[in-house]
């Protein structure tokens, strides 16, 4: 395993010990000062209701009653962090056979100002800094940017895009201060300079830019800090009347512009001396390798339908990251890539639709899950060691584990329990302490050092951006990277930037590849927050934190609904004795409105009917995530709280909950319930640096060739079946007579996008292109008139500069010729032939041949044939059952490729002056490529194998490639051990 556990853990725990919950009396809390503490600063507006009822649960109406037994439930039971509902402690890893037990002191809070208050407060204030839109670029005469403005109502940022007339004024204005922090002193100097204006005119000018947007003033919170927070106040977790005496002189202080809403943002912490003992972390390991097993890879969907898109569009041309992204002219990205719902289709779920009719794709870990189930007759299923080594040997797929990454697990009587196991970073779920906490700040910053040490090609860069005053709270958090992409925030002091106009993106390998045009490396964007970021709405930021998840296995997390959608029950899931996911109940509509709609002691009989019927235990959990609850349906209070709580669900999943009679951790001697968060480290290098993607293309190449120029294209739409006729028999001597005339070259690629089609390029000498467009349509009459043709269009010829490069393109399109008419003579003599040579062997011929050419030595052959056939391998999700017919293929082949000569197909099929007029010229490209790099070179040899191939097989070229090469790869092999067996 390339994982190793990093030497720090994080505890996290209620805020008191689940032995003193007692839901059935409430008068205890009245003075309960942690509890209240709590409450007070979650949620002011509810703790006030309390208070002017003197905290008297019996004066509270229904709701409000529920509302304070959920609070209640929270503090003793869920360990996710939450104001100071739960804790956190660091602590670390210890071979010490002592610490069995961890024991916590007594908690401590830590009170940072809100964002919506730090927020109020800089408007109030201002500093008088300002600085250029990170996301403006410039667009012909206008410069595009997006705005965000601050929340009138609410608490999200809103964004929108904008667009300014780039004058010479304000673009000298953008040129000068674009990378900076600036005053207004600064600005009135050069626009004094620049137009003999008065101050007040330039001050005037400065507001207008504020207030468009295109400069922003320094009035907006920053959630990335280079050093702690000074504001920062540390108080005992008792001290409630402390916290309330200072939140009013605050509110003072700012007249009342946030009267009724929190000023502190809150957490608890808890420290400890103990550390958690080694002994378990063979079993954990043992629970990750079962995960790795079990858990299938999905790709990241959004990325991948970009890089299609991306590739349509601009092919391999390298493009800015702001004009991609532009949801106007560019490719729209998340939620911009949804247009508006009409009015009538709104609130109609078909996405939901076409997606429960999407088949499941039924894998070996289906049919291990569902062969458990089977035979469990609703009890616990238990994966063994054995089952895993099946999957483990059918899993061919090699997709990397990030960098670092977190388990999250429990200890309770003695066994642990894997709640989940993934996330690009470990840093994800520890961002939001590295400002409370100097010695969770030194782990942090220590995974990062690891991760960019380990990776020296690339720039790993930290998002900076603002989403929502509230959940901002939770993104603040200290810089452990070297470097950050600022979006709609100030540049942190003292941290490099990487400006978003620097950014270019590519695609490598179907892969989405961000590029730094000044830091010449690529870049690793990093968002070190556990929010979901994915809630927020525009489409940079989304853009830049998914690009965290692409070709990375980051989501261990197992369940059986995952495999099984929609079932009513999931038994619980063990490997050895290791528990990966507890027992489930799904419960619908109806049978929620069964258990809820009668008097309560109907439903709590109905309610224990439906325990025995369906053996759910009596202690349970409600919810998921921050949401859940947890409930003894064995006594009488809660289980009415939980049919309170039922009522006003659609539908609900209730899981299984022991409640521990020992744990790992106590809190001034009491039992806490706890969740640990170990981080992994991982040994191997995940991500590879890449050469500068942009080409230089010199300015006189012309790239984009509109009909009624040099070239005409013309797209031919029509059956593969019928599509080799029609060159052959029809095109090809068309052509060759059209060549004597109005052109000098020629030639045709195969093409799937809205349907077969094949595509013809042509070169005239002249500017008779509708006289040329005539005597296509004319040639291809007869096919039309039948049918056979079913449309043709005229397009615009795009020549793949960053593919062939402008140096050698007009090459390229002269072999492209010499190409197309020794294929459309191979596909003449098809029928004359095929007895005596298949239609394939053409095809490992011209391989050969162009392979011959490039690398003469028999070992570099089989080195560049290997690299190819690898990439087609990984493309093709590198199985074991397409290895095993591929291996076939081979054998069935191996005769006849063992006596293949080139030179000897084509003097059968009356092909030779042709095919040496088409290697002569590719020799000729080869010879005239001015770069001198061998990756270059060896792309190029693939890219134009790759074209001659498509134009061989009327269909399912990229299949006949692959395996093409593979068994190539087998033969030159074979060839080479017979050479070294033969040599004295």
């Amino acid at each position: 395993m390339s994982l190793r556990f990093l030497p720090h853990v994080i505890l996290r725990c209620p805020g008191s010990s689940y032995l003193g919950y007692k839901p059935n009396d409430l008068s205890g809390l009245s003075n309960n000062r942690h509890f209240l503490a709590a409450l007070y600063l979650s949620n002011p507006q509810y703790f006030g209701i309390l208070k002017r009822k003197d905290f008297n649960p019996d004066q509270l109406a229904d709701k409000e009653a529920l509302t304070l037994q959920n609070y209640y439930n929270r503090f003793c039971f869920r360990v996710t962090p939450f104001g100071a509902f739960a804790s956190f402690t660091i602590l670390n890893w210890t071979d010490d056979p002592t610490h069995e037990i961890i024991r916590l002191s007594s908690p401590n809070l830590h009170l940072l100002p809100d964002q919506h208050y730090r927020q109020s407060l800089l408007k109030l204030a201002g500093n008088g800094q300002l600085c250029v839109n990170a996301t403006l670029y410039k667009q012909g005469r206008s410069f595009r940017f997006v705005k965000t403005e601050l929340p009138q109502d609410g608490t999200a940022y809103k964004y929108s895009l904008t667009t300014f007339d780039a004058d010479k004024l304000l673009s000298g204005l953008i040129k000068n201060f674009r990378h900076s922090v600036f005053t207004n002193d600064d600005v009135i100097s050069k626009l004094q300079k620049a137009t003999d204006c008065n101050e007040d005119d330039a001050v005037n000018y400065i507001n207008y830019l504020v207030e468009s947007g295109i400069v922003q003033d320094n009035i907006l919170p920053a959630t990335l800090h280079n050093t702690g927070i000074s504001s920062r106040q540390d108080v005992l977790y008792s001290d409630v009347e402390r916290m309330i005496d200072a939140e009013k002189q605050m509110h003072a202080a700012v007249d009342n512009v946030l009267e009724g809403q929190a000023i502190f943002y809150t957490n608890l912490q808890r420290y400890t001396a103990d550390g958690l003992s080694t002994n378990y972390q063979q079993k954990l390991k043992d629970a990750v390798k079962a995960l790795q097993a079990l858990v299938l890879y999905e790709p990241h969907k959004l990325l991948s339908d970009f890089a299609t898109a991306f590739e349509k569009r601009y092919e391999r041309m390298a493009m800015p990251l702001l004009q991609v992204l532009d949801p106007v002219t560019g490719i729209a990205y998340g939620n911009n890539a949804q247009d508006e719902i009409p009015a009538l289709l709104k609130d109609i779920d078909f996405a939901k639709l076409k997606q429960q009719q999407t088949n499941i794709q039924w894998t070996a870990t289906h049919k291990l899950l569902l062969q458990k189930m089977a035979s469990a007759h609703g009890k616990p299923i238990f994966i063994t060691d054995e089952d895993i080594a099946s999957l483990e040997a059918r899993n061919e797929k090699q997709v990397p584990l990030p960098p670092s990454t977190a388990l999250l697990f429990t200890i309770a009587d003695g066994q642990i329990g894997i709640d989940t196991f993934g996330g690009v970073s470990a840093n994800g779920l520890v961002g939001r302490f590295t400002l409370l906490d100097d010695q969770i700040f030194t782990a942090a910053k220590s995974v990062a050092d690891k991760e960019e040490a380990l990776h020296p090609e690339v720039i790993f860069a930290e998002i900076n951006h603002l989403m929502d005053s509230h959940t901002d709270n939770i993104n603040r958090r200290r810089t452990v990277y070297n470097y950050e992409i600022c979006i709609n925030t100030f540049p942190s002091p003292g941290v490099q930037q990487i400006y978003l106009e620097d950014l270019y993106i590519s695609i490598k390998q179907s892969e989405v590849v961000l590029y730094s045009l000044t830091k010449k490396k690529r870049i690793i964007p990093r968002f070190s927050s556990a929010y979901n970021h994915q809630r927020n709405d525009l489409n940079i930021f989304r853009f830049l934190a998914d690009l965290q998840y692409q070709n990375v296995r980051y989501d261990f997390s197992f369940s059986l609904e995952k495999f099984f959608p929609n079932l009513d029950y999931y038994p619980g899931v063990f490997f050895n004795d290791i528990r990966l996911s507890p027992a489930k109940w799904r419960l619908d509509k109806d049978i929620i409105t069964s258990l809820t709609a009668n008097s309560i002691e109907t439903n709590l009989h109905g309610l224990k009917a439906y325990r025995t019927a369906h053996l759910v235990p009596t202690t349970i959990t409600l919810g998921e995530a921050d949401k859940r609850l947890y409930f003894d349906l064995g006594v009488e209070t809660q289980a009415k709280l939980f049919l309170s709580n039922l009522k006003a669900l659609n539908s609900a999943t209730i899981e299984e909950f022991s409640l521990p009679a020992s744990t790992q951790t106590t809190c001034d001697g009491k039992l806490m319930i706890n969740q640990f968060v170990a981080f992994l480290a991982n040994s191997e290098t995940v991500y590879k640096g890449i050469a500068n993607p942009l080409v230089n293309i010199k300015k006189e190449t012309t790239r984009d060739f509109a009909p009624g120029s040099d070239w005409l294209f013309v797209k031919i739409y029509c059956s593969p079946l019928v599509a080799d006729e029609i060159i052959a028999r029809t095109l090809a001597p068309f052509m060759r007579k059209l060549t004597m005339q109005q052109a000098d070259k020629w030639f045709f690629v195969r093409y799937y996008e809205g349907g077969h089609h094949i595509r013809l390029r042509i070169h005239l000498k002249n500017d008779e292109v509708h006289n040329t467009l005539d005597k296509v349509n004319a040639a291809l009459c007869t096919h039309i008139d039948s049918g056979a043709i079913t449309s043709l269009t005229v397009d615009t010829y795009k020549r793949e500069l960053e593919r062939y490069s402008g140096d050698i393109i007009a090459g390229v399109e002269t072999l492209f010729y010499k190409s197309s008419i020794v294929v459309a003579a191979y596909l003449r003599s098809l029928d004359a032939n095929a007895a005596i040579y298949p239609y394939y062997l053409f095809g490992f011929s011209s391989v050969l041949s162009m392979i011959d050419i490039y690398c003469p030595d028999l070992t570099d052959q089989i080195a560049f044939v290997e690299t190819v056939t690898d990439n087609f391998l990984l493309e093709y999700g590198n199985q074991k059952e397409l290895r095993i017919d591929l291996d076939k293929k081979y054998r069935a082949l191996s005769r006849e490729l063992l006596y293949l000569k080139p030179a000897e197909v084509y003097e059968r099929l009356r092909l030779t002056k042709k095919q040496l007029q088409f290697e002569t010229c590719f020799e000729a490209v080869l010879n005239n490529l001015t770069c001198d790099s061998n990756e270059r070179r060896k792309q190029l040899v693939a890219d134009i194998i790759h074209m001659h191939l498509n134009r061989i097989f009327a269909q399912n070229q990229r299949d006949h490639e692959m395996v093409i090469y593979y068994c190539l790869n087998k033969k030159l092999r074979s060839d080479l051990a017979k050479s070294k067996q033969a040599k004295p």
